[in-house]
């Protein structure tokens, strides 16, 4: 196959995000929005509405970096570990670490020194070396010449890559936050090397090359647009060429804690789609990924039809298995199947493991994207057991037997200490008899206590799926299922069921999910018993025919001469019955058909008014073979023939069913079974049924055009193809019939709304008493078959036609069809359309919302940068809003002079920006900000963003900016708006109750995160500075220079009293008493710069956080607080 090149630092972010899943809340807006751009790309989790799930504040171990390392790198972990480093091991610190470090070292992808140290946190300068070898490759080499250090060397390369900002803290533990920030930067500038190369050095590393690269001309493809899909319908991308394309599928199971020893649990879908050709699939290469992935022991992989793979295990060696399917699964052009990989657990292992999809075997070229199934963690639980077993049943049955019982097996649910159901929806089935299953078994069913669950018509290939509706075993209880099947033939043959694997029994429980299977079901063989000559019933293809029709087929009769020696037959007859009228007056011609040649049967009796008449030959003189012979009844119906059920009988006896030996003419006696009835065949006229379907109501404006008034559906019967030749629909408007002043056209389409499709125009001046005749088309429908028709309005732009409700009616007289010899068809249903309310305009509702992201919690802005300040929903009902100018009223502070530019977004497209001084005005401590001669502003009848962005000016020398706090937005107004389909005026839209939260622009900002946290005989906590002043300075054109001024402490769970000790470096700055449970603030004045730590020693036993709004600071001679949304855990100090 040949992937598509995937970047290392793709798989690196994707991995970082899957394993490691606890942590505290998110704290850098752009990390998130780099976490927000990695989940829309799809490679980790979306958490986009509760941004804190990122855990964006937690530190990464170096052992866990290593193991991910390893799978980016595409390298097997070593299956011995040869003590390399002295603090990691087979059995130091854990039992998995060292098979992935040692396995780096080999590969020289980390340097050989005494210790790994594989319980330390990762540094930001080791997390960005990674990123930097992952997407550059040998790009970046450390030059030993120069006399900056590594880490200095790797950063410069970072930043002049825009993967980070220049940091001089190398030191500092690396967070989630920090590798998504960088690996998002890192993919977006290996995209831009890669649209320069086809194939980079990690894509070698990683084997995604071919061994040539492939000309231009190989790999053009036709790029599907986002124009190219309609909202209503987005589809998978069909290679130009014959390509199979392999993606993860949407219905891929979500991730989910499950318990040790349960079988066959689904964990990964993805789909494979044609491309110009037909392509055969061979078999797919999956591979464990996780610590935890020893839990996963074997797999197999389902398509729609059942299993398509034998169960394999995965290697311990490399964590793969390969699954080859046969016969193959092929895969039509054009066409996309999804396939299912199930696995079972191990009895042990426990841990979070999750399967990706190495490599797939096919007939074309693949193309894949990263498939990679969500974690699942395997947790040290007990599942419910299921347990199957056989039941007895007959050791013989006879041929010809409808419905005979060949298996029953039981399914008992082992039950827990806690009540646990186990519901059960397909199993299948090998058969292993002697028996030409295709040709002896037809209509196989299951059942349980006598009530048909599951048909099916016939076996393939030896097995059998029944799928049913979910059967409920409540805990500790059972069920017995019975397999039962009409038996046509196999006399002497063996028939016998088993349960070739127990991933082949579909069962899930209330708890957990999933079960923990066993036993077997493979009970004794059934033998066929028959006699010399074993008879059975065929039904007719067709049960539903009409009037006036010849040689339709009353069924066939099946004769399996087993005697041994050939026979002949002599005297043949069947019984023919009629329900409503009589056999003579709906049937005539009536023969049977045999290698070709067909042979009347006439009546027992000339009365027509008859409705069971037997059709004989007594001198029928055929020879039947050794084998089977196959005998056919037709019949001719007469063009009086009335509605009717016709059945047909035969009975064993000399003069309906007589069989002689060829050589000396002696009579067969041992027929099975002595009497057969077939199913009936109807005689019905031609129909057709009317079916709406639903739209629901809707109100729109007048002028408004193609309004669904009635989707509906015409449904031929089985007897006959009809067409449609004239609908007439009755039209109201508000009870009354709809005139020429409501309705300016209605409109008949055929399938869809298109010009494409239409079929009939009728203006409203048309209107007769409000029906619109649509006539002058023809719309063939085939038998047993259906169409859809559409009818659609346009409303009149009058004053009449507001607060108007339009209702459109169709009865069955008002639709005529014709059937294949042109008389009319009858035709039945009523059908009522949805009301369409019309108003004179829409409405246009502009609503603050408190919890969207940006207003939910205060902001505080660096001087220079771009910042969201405040968003509001905006939503028109009915018809689309044009608008031309959006006012803002800010509080709090003037900022003309702070504001460079004033950007107006709707959801995430610009459609404003500031471009005059006289746009933004200051008057006292509010500033306005108008975005006037808009062009393009429509606001839709979605629910839409309006959002307010600024970019602020630097402060400092020479430079606009100063600092602001306490602004918020106070007031939205909306003018010179109009709606786009009525054309009316918009009524002024303002919003006064904003919702609006709080921003402040300041010249340096600081964050700080928890860089080390109290613990268990840990007493020592440590917070890292963030320091940013971007390009401001002071009035001299200095740098500026931040002093901590404070630092506030929650304190809780306090059990034994102590102090708190601030130190920078070795240097005390203070120490605080903590006597009780509140918030402590420790004052202090200490310079601080970037990437800067300082200690926090403790002797109180309790429970510490970072108080939200803890860090005070002073910058440029004002004071300003650092705002988090919440508290940030801190750890609790304790002693054993």
């Amino acid at each position: 196959m040949n992937f598509k090149k995937t970047t290392a630092t793709i798989a690196l972010v994707t991995l970082v995000s899957s394993v490691f899943t606890t942590g505290a809340f998110a704290n850098s807006s752009t990390e998130a929005e780099a976490a927000n751009a990695l989940a829309a790309k799809g490679y980790i989790n979306d958490h986009s509405n509760d941004t804190a799930a990122y855990n964006l504040s937690q530190n990464v171990l170096r052992q866990e970096i290593a193991a991910v390392a390893r799978g980016v790198a595409g390298l097997d972990k070593k299956s011995s570990c040869d003590n390399s480093f002295a603090d990691t091991s087979a059995s130091t610190p854990n039992t998995w670490a060292c098979y992935s470090v040692e396995a780096l070292l080999d590969a020289g992808l980390i340097a050989s020194n005494t210790n790994f140290r594989p319980e330390a946190k990762i540094s930001k300068a080791e997390a960005v070396g990674m990123m930097v070898k992952a997407a550059f490759g040998s790009e970046y080499s450390y030059d030993t010449s120069n006399s900056a250090s590594w880490q200095e060397q790797v950063v410069a390369f970072a930043v002049s890559k825009g993967v980070v900002s220049n940091f001089s803290n190398y030191d500092t533990s690396a967070t989630r936050g920090f590798v998504f920030e960088a690996g998002n930067n890192a993919i977006i500038a290996s995209e831009e090397v890669a649209s320069e190369e086809t194939c980079d050095e990690v894509s070698k590393l990683l084997g995604l090359c071919g061994e040539e690269e492939a000309t231009e001309e190989e790999t053009t493809e036709e790029v599907v647009t986002e124009e190219e899909t309609t909202e209503e319908e987005t589809t998978t991308p069909v290679s130009t060429d014959n390509v199979l394309t392999a993606e993860l599928s949407a219905d891929t199971a979500e991730g989910t804690d499950l318990p040790l020893a349960v079988e066959w649990v689904s964990v990964l879908s993805f789909d494979i789609t044609a491309g110009t050709e037909d392509v055969s699939v061979s078999g797919v290469e999956l591979e464990r990924v996780g610590f935890g992935e020893g839990a996963a022991d074997k797999a197999a992989i389902y398509t729609e039809e059942g299993r398509a793979s034998k169960v394999k295990d995965f290697s311990s060696s490399d964590d793969t298995a390969n699954l080859t399917f046969s016969p193959a699964v092929v895969v039509k052009a054009g066409e996309t199947k999804t396939l299912t990989v199930k696995v079972n657990l191990d009895a042990s292992a426990t841990g979070e493991f999750a399967v990706s999809v190495k490599n797939i075997t096919a007939s074309s070229t693949v193309e894949a994207a990263t498939i990679v199934s969500n974690y699942f963690d395997v947790k040290s639980v007990t599942a419910v057991d299921l347990t199957i077993s056989s039941v007895s049943v007959n050791t013989t049955i006879k041929s010809g037997e409808e419905q005979g019982e060949l298996a029953e097996f039981k399914l008992v649910n082992g039950g827990l200490s806690t009540d646990v159901d186990v519901t059960v929806s397909s199993i299948t089935l090998k058969e292993i008899g002697t028996a030409d299953q295709e040709e002896v078994l037809e209509n196989l069913t299951l059942t349980v206590d006598g009530n048909v669950i599951s048909t099916v018509a016939s076996m393939v290939d030896k097995y059998v799926t029944f799928t049913f509706d979910p059967i409920v075993i409540e805990d500790s209880k059972n069920e017995t299922f019975t397999i039962k099947s009409d038996i046509m033939g196999g006399a002497g043959d063996t028939i016998q069921f088993k349960l070739d694997n127990l991933i082949d029994l579909t069962a899930t429980a209330s708890k957990y999910n999933a079960v923990d299977m066993n036993g077997s079901f493979a009970p004794s063989a059934v033998t066929v018993d028959a006699g010399e000559l074993a008879i059975y019933a065929i039904d007719a293809s067709t049960d539903e025919v009409r009037a006036d029709k010849s040689n339709i087929v009353l069924g066939q009769l099946k004769v399996s001469n087993v005697a041994g020696k050939n026979l002949e037959l002599k005297n043949l007859g069947v019984a023919l019955n009629t329900t409503a009228s009589w056999v003579l007056e709906t049937l005539e011609n009536i023969e049977f058909e045999l290698n070709g040649t067909s042979y009347a049967l006439d009546a027992s009796t000339g009365s027509t008014t008859a409705t069971s008449v037997t059709f004989s030959d007594t001198d029928v003189d055929v020879s039947l073979p050794q084998g089977t012979t196959i005998l056919t009844f037709r019949a001719d119906t007469l063009k009086t023939a009335s509605t009717e059920d016709i059945t047909m009988a035969l009975t064993v006896t000399g003069s309906t069913f007589k069989v002689q030996e060829t050589e000396d003419d002696v009579d067969v006696s041992d027929i099975t079974p002595s009497s057969l009835s077939w199913k009936k065949v109807s005689i019905i006229d031609s129909t057709a049924t009317l079916a709406g379907i639903t739209v629901p109501a809707d109100t729109y404006v007048k002028w408004a055009s193609d309004l669904v008034a009635l989707n509906f559906e015409i449904k031929a019967g089985k007897a006959s193809a009809i067409t449609a030749k004239e609908i007439k629909v009755s039209l109201t408007s508000s009870g009354s019939a709809s005139t020429k002043n409501e309705i300016s056209q209605v409109i008949l389409y055929k399938g869809s709304v298109s010009a494409a499709n239409e079929l009939v125009k009728v203006w409203g001046n048309k209107l007769a008493s409000g029906v619109a005749t649509f006539d002058g088309f023809e719309v063939e429908i085939a038998a047993n078959t259906t169409e859809t028709f559409i009818i659609t309005v346009d409303t009149a732009d009058t004053t009449a036609v507001e607060w108007k409700v339009i209702v459109a009616t169709l009865t069955s007289a008002n639709v005529t069809l014709e059937d294949d010899e042109d008389d009319a068809v009858s035709v039945t249903g009523t059908l009522t359309g949805r009301n369409i309310t019309v108003t004179g305009a829409g409405t246009l509702a502009l609503t603050a919302d408190a919890n969207n992201t940006d207003n939910e919690d205060s902001k505080t802005i660096l001087a220079g940068q771009e910042v969201t300040v405040y968003s509001a929903d905006i939503k028109a009902d009915n018809e689309i809003v044009s608008a031309e100018t959006v006012t803002l009223v800010l509080t709090g502070a003037a900022l003309k002079d702070s504001i460079a530019t004033a950007k107006l977004y709707l959801n995430d497209t610009v459609v404003a920006s500031t471009s005059s001084s006289t746009d933004i005005t200051d008057s006292g401590s509010s500033t306005t900000i108008v975005f006037q001669d808009i062009t393009g502003l429509e606001f839709p009848t979605q629910s839409a963003e309006l959002k307010l962005a600024i970019i602020t000016n630097e402060i400092g020398d020479g430079k606009l900016g100063s600092a602001k706090s306490s602004v918020t937005v106070n007031s939205v107004a909306i003018t010179d708006a109009e709606w786009t389909d009525s054309g009316e005026v918009v009524t002024v839209t303002t919003l006064s109750s904003t919702a609006s939260n709080t921003f402040s622009i300041v010249p340096s900002k600081v964050t700080a995160s928890v860089s080390n946290s109290f613990a268990n005989n840990d007493r020592t906590a440590a917070l890292t500075f963030a320091v940013d002043s971007g390009s401001n300075t002071d009035s001299s054109g200095n740098d500026l220079t931040t002093t901590l001024t404070g630092v506030t402490l929650n304190i809780s769970s306090l059990s034994a009293t102590g102090t708190i000790t601030i130190k920078n470096d070795t240097t005390t700055i203070g120490t605080w008493a903590v006597t009780a449970d509140g918030d402590v603030t420790i004052t202090m004045s200490e310079v601080i710069t970037n990437g800067e730590t300082i200690t926090i020693e403790t002797t109180a036993k309790a429970v510490f956080e970072l108080k939200n709004n803890g860090i005070r600071y002073t910058s440029n001679g004002s004071a300003y607080d650092m705002n988090l949304t919440s508290n940030e855990a801190m750890g609790e100090y304790s002693t054993n």
